[in-house]
């Protein structure tokens, strides 16, 4: 039996992105649709070692250059996932995407509470971060899970 992590993890869902429907998942005020505990990885790392190109189809980043992973700098130890999901609000906030989707996809991979993970989902699926139309969950889910 799955034990909700707090009061933002919710059971008896079906996960968005893998269908899963047994476990915790999270739901977030900002996102209709939960999300399960291991589709969190799944998201961050694609965020952060897929070619731009392929992200660029889901958030408003520039097409070219190194995943968002490769050189990013570490000066923050990545288990202070608080600080990486304040920085992802904070770059957020000053119109840095592919900052913001960098720290907020570190902190959900280090992340073990529920606030972070929180505060870094809201960061990945702000309307500010997307393209108007670009974040389908079918084409993500898609790209998550790629035949």
């Amino acid at each position: 039996m799955a034990q909700p992590l707090s009061p933002g993890w919710v059971d008896k869902e079906s996960c968005a992105f893998c269908g899963h429907d047994e476990g915790a998942f999270v739901r977030v005020r900002t996102i209709p649709y939960p999300i399960c505990r291991d589709c969190l990885p799944r998201l961050a790392r694609f965020i952060l070692d897929s070619p731009r190109n392929l992200v660029a189809r889901f958030w408003a980043i520039r097409k070219d250059g190194d995943p968002l992973g490769v050189g990013f700098p570490r000066s923050i130890s990545a288990k202070d996932v608080q600080t990486h999901a304040s920085l992802a609000r904070a770059y957020g906030e000053m119109h840095l995407p592919e900052d913001a989707l960098a720290e907020a996809a570190t902190a959900i991979l280090n992340g073990a509470g529920l606030e972070p993970v929180e505060d870094a989902l809201v960061v990945i699926f702000e309307k500010k971060l997307r393209y108007e139309d670009g974040l389908w969950v079918e084409e993500l889910r898609a790209a998550l899970f790629p035949v």
